[in-house]
Parts: C-alpha cells; sequence; structure tokens
C-alpha cells in the first residue's frame, strides 16, 4: 500500500522500549524450524527451510515478512521516517504508543497516519504538535471517543482548527473488496450454521 501511493523505503518499526535489532515471530519460527530441518535434512535445507517457513509463518500471523521490508528498531522510525503510519492493534501496551515525547523526536515534515485505533496516539499531544509545528501534518480515522464531536477531543476543539489535520468518520475499513468479503463471509456463515457445521465460532453458546 505505502509503495503504491508514491512512498520510498518502507520500513517496520519494533516494539518501543525494546532495545537491539527486531526479531518478528516468523523469523524466530523460521530459525526454529531451520534448525530443526537441518539436523533431519542437512545444513542447507534447513537454513532455506527455516527462511522460507519463517516468512510464511510470519505472514499467516499477521507479521510483515522479510522480504523487501527493512525493520529497525522504534526509536529509529521515530527520528527518520518522513510518513509513520499507525496500524497495530489497542492494547495496554500500544495506549499512548505515539505521546508528546514520541512527537517531538519526529521529523518536522514528519506526517502521521492512523488507522488502528483511537487512543494509541495521544490527542492531546498530537494537537500539541500540530499547533506548534513540532511535525507537518497528520490524519486519523480514528478517535479516543466515537463518534467524534465538537468538543469531545482536543482534535476537534469547540473553538478554532487544529491546523493540518486530516479526520474521517472510521471509514478506512470501507472498501470496496471488504464489502465483498463480508457478504461472503455472511453467506458461508449462514450456509455453515444451517449444515450443522459453524464457522468462525467465537463464543460457544450454554
Amino acid at each position: 500500500m505505502c509503495r503504491g501511493v508514491g512512498m520510498g523505503e518502507v520500513v517496520v518499526a519494533g516494539r518501543k522500549g525494546v532495545k537491539g535489532p527486531p526479531v518478528l515471530n516468523g523469523e524466530e519460527n523460521g530459525e526454529e524450524n531451520g534448525e530443526a530441518n537441518g539436523e533431519a535434512n542437512g545444513e542447507e535445507n534447513g537454513e532455506k527451510n527455516g527462511e522460507e517457513s519463517g516468512e510464511e509463518n510470519g505472514e499467516e500471523n499477521g507479521v510483515v515478512g522479510t522480504r523487501g521490508v527493512k525493520r529497525v528498531p522504534f526509536e529509529e522510525v521515530l527520528r527518520t521516517v518522513t510518513v509513520l503510519v499507525i496500524c497495530c492493534p489497542r492494547d495496554a501496551s500500544t495506549i499512548d504508543l505515539i505521546g508528546e515525547e514520541e512527537l517531538r523526536r519526529m521529523r518536522k515534515e514528519a506526517i502521521i497516519v492512523n488507522v488502528a485505533r483511537g487512543g494509541i496516539v495521544n490527542e492531546t499531544a498530537l494537537a500539541k504538535a500540530l499547533s506548534e509545528r513540532w511535525i507537518a501534518a497528520a490524519a486519523t480515522d480514528v478517535l479516543g471517543k466515537e463518534p467524534g464531536g465538537r468538543g469531545t477531543t482536543p482534535l476537534l476543539p469547540l473553538e478554532g482548527e487544529v491546523p493540518n489535520l486530516t479526520i474521517t468518520p472510521h471509514v478506512a475499513w470501507f472498501a470496496a473488496q471488504t464489502m465483498t468479503n463480508l457478504k461472503t463471509m455472511l453467506k458461508e456463515g449462514v450456509e455453515a450454521w444451517v449444515a450443522g457445521k459453524p464457522v468462525n465460532v467465537v463464543a460457544k453458546g450454554r
């Protein structure tokens, strides 16, 4: 997606506060599979299978594979990127992931795009960063309180505007292919339930 809209080098950030080069699940799985396969099939095959398995497992688990993507420490990403795209789950480790400290580290020409969840980027800090020109601009599809409105967030003050900010009403997911997928999944889900073989079960009834 990033390359499709004309961005240059694409990097993936490691976890905040973790020292050293980031390691993803795919790489860890790859090393383990590689060692196991290497004992049975030889070191060369083991290394090859480990790399391929690592990439495949990583991609299946929602982790970006190693092909063509450079991964760098979180702090380095903040210092160097010109466009920071937030697309991670919201949990205890990602709330206020981007706050005043992180925003002050970023380049003045940097742009933040949040298509994840509200609360991952601290809205008070972001409003201050844009108003005081710490960064160039921001766009967010999510807010800490939704639906948003005047006075519900520092990004939508009762008076005035936060400069260089674009807010969309949580519609980043609303693509033609997404709607097609939803309809297909709904149809398959109903048909499977009628056949007595429910799929995508997230909670069993009593």
